[in-house]
């Protein structure tokens, strides 16, 4: 009897467990693949068509890691021959598209195009979702606030840039937009903005509610517990870490970047928490020049591992199917 009451509600409804694939794609950086949003898709379409022979269940949800949206800017209106560095390729775009819808140049060149490059970006990932029958957090992008309304059309809201994921269901309709909510020293806030007071995001969908981070926020107690508090079953943090996987951090010389990832990111973010069960992590690798992202992409059950990709520096697709 004490079984039967302990079984949860969101099971009680259905008459049995929900099972739901849950995918993180440790994606490589390739500059080309931002040169349209036909050679967008193709790339992406690549490790859904993967993720696809790892799926279980009937109901899927993939993360792509973070800021890889953000090289369209690059890809369709600037050159992007051998960058040196991830900066020198953000400054030639800037430079190449100097603008005034703002005071500051950097955001100026970024609003240029953001219309267009939203449009883009919107438009593929949702037809992805559709196509694969799955729901998608897309890789994050540097974006204002962008809005439909009869009487403007697509338009600006502000002059705010984000550095946020779409979050789309399997029929590509946009559920929700996950902004990031902590900033670290190389996202100079001359371009980036906090995500505004109301967030962290929770978003209810068919297989319960999703709480939506993005990379350093997942290190932030305050955070997590206001996502835990609102009911969230499982966090999907985007990630891009430009950083030795391996190798000594600054702040705890004696750990590895791994461990202090894991101990104070994800383990520390889905253990004993009263309602998150599931966290999905996912990474992005490669070399942008002198620049190399590193990391392992990886799956959690109340702080412990579900699945991990096997490279820190190659691409993956890793998936676990689990009960709701």
């Amino acid at each position: 009897m004490l079984k039967l009451f302990g079984l949860r509600k969101w099971s009680m409804r259905r008459g049995k467990m929900a099972s739901l694939d849950l995918t993180a794609v440790q994606v490589e950086i390739n500059i080309d693949d931002y040169l349209s949003k036909e050679r967008m898709k193709e790339a992406f379409s690549y490790y859904l068509m993967k993720a696809m022979n790892e799926w279980n269940a009937e109901t899927h949800l993939v993360v792509f890691p973070e800021f890889l949206g953000t090289f369209l800017y690059p890809g369709l209106f600037s050159k992007i021959d051998n960058p040196k560095s991830l900066l020198q390729l953000l400054m030639k775009y800037v430079l190449r598209n100097l603008s005034f819808k703002s005071l500051n140049p950097f955001k100026g060149a970024f609003l240029k195009h953001a219309l267009f490059v939203e449009k883009l970006y919107r438009e593929a990932f949702s037809e992805l979702a559709c196509q694969f029958g799955t729901y998608i957090v897309a890789p994050s992008i540097l974006l204002p606030e962008i809005t439909f309304e009869s009487e403007k059309g697509w338009h600006i809201i502000g002059h705010r840039l984000y550095n946020m994921s779409y979050f789309f269901n399997p029929s590509g309709q946009l559920l929700a937009k996950i902004k990031k909510q902590r900033l670290t020293a190389s996202e100079t806030k001359l371009i980036f903005s906090e995500g505004e007071s109301e967030y962290p995001r929770t978003i209810t969908t068919s297989f319960g509610k999703a709480g939506g981070l993005i990379c350093y926020d997942m290190f932030f107690q305050n955070i997590i517990q206001t996502i835990d508090a609102a009911g969230a079953n499982i966090l999907v943090v985007p990630s891009c870490n430009f950083a030795l996987w391996k190798s000594p951090t600054r702040y705890f010389p004696e750990k590895t970047q791994e461990q202090i990832w894991f101990l104070h990111g994800t383990i520390k973010a889905s253990k004993d928490r009263e309602n998150i069960r599931y966290l999905v992590n996912a990474m992005a690798v490669g070399k942008l020049g002198k620049d190399t992202a590193e990391g392992r992409s990886s799956i959690w059950k109340n702080g412990k591992l579900l699945k991990i990709a096997r490279s820190w520096d190659k691409s993956e697709v890793i998936n676990a199917c689990v009960e709701m």
